[in-house]
């Protein structure tokens, strides 16, 4: 048998979705959209338009006037839009964009479909940016510790932008400047920048000389930031891969090494050399085995050249590795048979 069901058209809602809140004025524009919502309905945010819906936008209750600028179509330039479409099919517009703040203040978002209904945002605050720099090292070390002759691993040590003091995407790029206060423990590139929409940059340090010193960053406009940094003593390392046993007249021919850093969070991980280093390879039984020596390993290599280790009669030898200013590191016993 048939039975009736009960049919309650009713006027949609107009939801502002994605809308950050709260702003400062280094704030980057502020991607929404606006989307339809039916109430009481099981599926409320899940009927779609009939026909296309045109959007009547625009910045409502600023205080003071002039806090944002309009709304915009790009996340960068673009188009300053007075209205959007929810399309055929479609429950919601394309992503918009609040301006950049340009004052502290507050406003709101509106939104109007002719024959359908209007709605406002929630009130978004902007506040006055106060801008600063911190020098962070991975994981939270308090310092960032680096290896004489080396070049330390690209995200070691990052300068991040603070805005009112929490890390913080920016609108704008920051090129900062920086420092070793003692240059005879360690070097940085004289600036590094920040790109426009980003919290950070990676900063590369050099170990020129063991000892403790302090890197500072700052920028116009920026409180300055500081780490401690010390250089110490890498140790060298035999990539793995080294054989066990060789037979009279093998070679193995990639003998190589690269360096640890004790202290370092990124302590053995594409550490570069800071300029050619001549590795000393030494056999200690040289009747049994011999090795090529000397290795080079390459300026902004992270390890060096391979060099080979060749048996000549039957017994057993070990490979020690030394290089200036590192410490030394000898292989397990390598057996060479007949």
């Amino acid at each position: 048998a048939a039975a009736p069901m009960p049919v309650e058209v009713v006027t949609p809602t107009l939801v502002f979705a994605s809308l950050d809140g709260q702003r400062t004025t280094a704030s980057l524009r502020d991607n929404f959209y606006v989307t339809l919502q039916v109430p009481q309905a099981s599926y409320a945010g899940y009927q779609y338009a009939v026909e296309p819906l045109t959007v009547r936008l625009s910045l409502s209750e600023q205080s003071p006037a002039g806090v944002v600028s309009g709304i915009y179509n790009a996340s960068t330039s673009g188009t300053l839009l007075t209205q959007a479409v929810i399309g055929k099919d479609r429950a919601s517009t394309d992503v918009l964009y609040v301006a950049r703040p340009e004052k502290a203040g507050s406003y709101r978002v509106s939104a109007e479909i002719a024959g359908v209904g209007s709605g406002q945002s929630e009130v978004q605050t902007v506040a006055a940016a106060e801008q600063g720099l911190r020098l962070h090292q991975a994981y939270d070390h308090p310092k960032v510790v680096v290896g004489k002759g080396l070049r330390s691993y690209a995200w070691e040590l990052r300068v991040q932008r603070l805005v009112n003091g929490q890390v913080s995407n920016g609108a704008d790029e920051v090129t900062v400047n920086l420092r070793c206060v003692a240059e005879s423990v360690c070097r940085v590139p004289a600036t590094v920048t920040i790109p426009a929409g980003s919290s950070e940059a990676a900063v590369p340090v050099t170990g020129v000389d063991v000892g403790s010193t302090q890197i500072e960053a700052s920028a116009p406009g920026f409180a300055q930031g500081h780490i401690t940094a010390e250089t110490v003593t890498p140790r060298l390392v035999f990539v793995s891969g080294l054989p066990d046993a060789l037979k009279v007249g093998q070679a193995y021919r990639d003998v190589r090494v690269h360096a640890e850093v004790p202290g370092a969070s990124y302590s053995g991980s594409y550490l570069a050399a800071a300029q050619a280093i001549s590795v000393t390879f030494t056999s200690a039984v040289p009747s049994a085995a011999t090795v090529a020596s000397p290795g080079i390993w390459r300026e902004g290599s992270w390890l060096s050249d391979g060099v080979a280790l060749t048996g000549t009669a039957p017994g057993t030898t070990s490979i020690t590795a030394s290089a200036p200013g590192f410490s030394p590191v000898t292989s397990g016993v390598i057996t060479i048979n007949p």
